[in-house]
C-alpha cells in the first residue's frame, strides 16, 4: 500500500466564553485592539461519512465548508485531544471544491482525494452533522515572529434532529514555531468566564446527536488493523469498526440476558413454593 500523502499539521487553542461580553474580553486579551473590526463571514460546514462511519472509526472528520463569497473547501481533519497547554495539534488535508461537491471522485487529484480513497474507497458519503452561523476573524502579529488568527464563532450545531448554539473563540497558529505559540498562549491574561474547550465542533455535534465518538484506543485499533497509522484501508477500517459496534451490542445483549435470568429465578422459586402449598 502506498504511503499516505503528508498532511498539514494545524495547531489551535479553543475556549468557550460564558457570554458575548466574555468573548469580547477574550479577543482583546489575545491581542486584538479594542474596537478593531474583524472579517465577518457566514459559515456553513457539512460533515460527511459513510453509512457505517468509516471515517469516524478511523479518527477523522470530513467536511465541506462554505464561507461568504469564497470558493467551497473540502477538508479531512484528524480528531485530536488538547495537550497539557490546551493546544490541539492535528493533521489536515484541504483542497478547493469549486463545484461545491465533496464527493471524493469529483475533487481535484491530489493529497486529499488520495487520502479519502484509502479511507473509504468507493463507499458513498452522506451528511452526518452541520455547523452554521457566523465567524469573525482577526490576524494578530505577536512576539517571536508569530502570526496567529483569532476567530469568534457564533454558530449552531445540528446532528440527527438535535440542535444547539455554540459560542467559541479559536486561536490558530498561522506562522511561527509551535513552541512559541504555546508560550504566547501561556502569557494571555485570564478572562473570567472563559473555559478551555477539549472538543472540536464536530465532536460536540456528534455528542449532541448521541453519536458515539470513538476513543483514542478504538481509533488506534482500527488504524493498527489496517496496517498504517495515518491512512487505513477502507474495507479493513470498516470491518474493525463493525466488530467494535457488534462487540458492544453483544455485551449489551449479554447484560440484558443476565438481568432477565436474575428476574426469572425468583419467579420460578415463588411458583414452586405456591405449588407445594397447594399440594398440602
Amino acid at each position: 500500500m502506498a504511503r499516505p500523502p503528508p498532511p498539514i499539521v494545524e495547531h489551535e487553542w479553543k475556549v468557550r466564553p460564558a457570554d458575548r461580553a466574555c468573548a469580547r474580553a477574550l479577543v482583546r486579551a489575545l491581542g486584538v485592539p479594542p474596537g478593531q473590526g474583524g472579517r465577518v463571514e457566514p459559515v456553513e460546514d457539512v460533515y460527511l461519512d459513510t453509512a457505517d462511519r468509516a471515517l469516524l472509526a478511523s479518527g477523522y472528520g470530513y467536511r465541506l465548508r462554505r464561507r461568504g463569497g469564497r470558493p467551497p473547501e473540502a477538508t479531512l481533519k484528524a480528531l485530536a485531544s488538547p495537550d497539557a497547554t490546551g493546544v490541539s495539534s492535528r493533521e489536515e488535508w484541504t483542497e478547493p471544491a469549486p463545484a461545491g461537491d465533496a464527493d471524493p471522485k469529483r475533487l481535484p487529484k491530489g493529497a486529499l482525494a488520495s487520502m479519502l480513497a484509502q479511507l473509504v474507497g468507493d463507499a458513498p458519503l452522506a451528511p452526518l452533522a452541520r455547523v452554521r452561523g457566523r465567524r469573525t476573524t482577526w490576524r494578530v502579529p505577536a512576539d517571536e515572529g508569530l502570526v496567529v488568527e483569532v476567530s469568534l464563532d457564533q454558530v449552531r450545531l445540528d446532528c440527527r434532529g438535535r440542535s444547539a448554539p455554540l459560542l467559541e473563540v479559536e486561536t490558530e497558529l498561522v506562522s511561527g514555531a509551535p513552541e512559541a505559540f504555546r508560550r504566547f498562549l501561556a502569557a494571555v491574561p485570564r478572562v473570567r468566564g472563559a473555559a478551555p474547550s477539549a472538543s472540536s465542533k464536530l465532536e460536540r455535534a456528534l455528542r449532541l446527536g448521541r453519536v458515539r465518538v470513538p476513543s483514542p484506543t478504538a481509533i488506534a485499533a482500527v488504524r493498527l488493523a489496517a496496517g498504517t497509522q495515518a491512512g487505513p484501508r477502507a474495507a479493513t477500517a470498516r470491518a474493525v469498526g463493525r466488530r467494535h459496534r457488534e462487540g458492544r451490542a453483544r455485551g449489551a445483549d449479554s447484560a440484558r440476558s443476565r438481568r432477565s435470568t436474575r428476574c426469572l429465578a425468583p419467579r420460578k422459586c415463588r411458583a414452586k413454593r405456591a405449588t407445594a402449598r397447594d399440594s398440602r
